[in-house]
């Protein structure tokens, strides 16, 4: 039987606990935090209405050199804003996607974004260690996985995804508490 609550380290640790009914349980909030090595990985925003939004973006927001458009910024997270162009872009986690904001005159607006599953795929393809889709938005939300758009005057060298501390990346382990309504439920019935 695979217990997936429990992280055996080198130390003893000891675990809250919580009563549910009466009944005393282990907690299963968070794990200990794993340490990752990540490869980057090339993933392009979602298609809207069949229109490539790479394009979009490029004759949208792009510079002007010598009559084509180009489309190369620094990196884009949720916590740091990136100007490029006069406009400021940032990535924000919204319900199962991962919207691109741009700042304009205007006001704040979406201009694109990518599905949570197919970064998720892109992600676990490229790297020998797996994470899941919890993990993902933690990674996500906490800044340290951003995107870049390199689209230069001849080609599009693809929106490359990229991790801050590139060595290794600690990701904490996210479990939700359960929870059980039945009167007769012990935990060490499972013993």
């Amino acid at each position: 039987m695979k217990n997936t609550s429990v992280d055996f380290t080198d130390h003893w640790s000891t675990f809250p606990i919580h009563s549910f009914n009466g009944k005393v349980k282990l907690s299963q909030e968070t794990k200990p935090l794993r340490r990752f090595r990540f490869n980057p990985f090339f993933q392009t925003p979602d298609r809207m209405e069949s229109e490539s939004m790479v394009k979009f973006l490029k004759v949208n927001f792009g510079i002007d050199v010598n009559g084509k458009r180009t489309f190369k910024t620094d990196y884009i997270s949720t916590i740091d804003q990136t100007v490029f162009n006069g406009q400021i872009f940032k990535l924000e986690v919204i319900e199962n996607k991962v919207v691109l904001k741009v700042q304009t005159e205007g006001g704040m607006m979406s201009v694109s974004y990518w599905s949570i599953d197919t970064i998720l795929n892109s992600m676990n393809r490229k790297n020998i260690q797996k994470v899941d889709k919890s993990e993902l938005i933690k990674l996500l939300i906490d800044g340290e996985l951003r995107v870049k758009f390199n689209v230069s005057r001849t080609k599009d060298h693809g929106t490359k995804w990229s991790f801050k501390n590139s060595k290794s990346v600690p990701v904490p382990k996210v479990v939700l508490p359960s929870q059980s309504n039945t009167e007769d439920d012990d935990f060490f019935s499972d013993f």
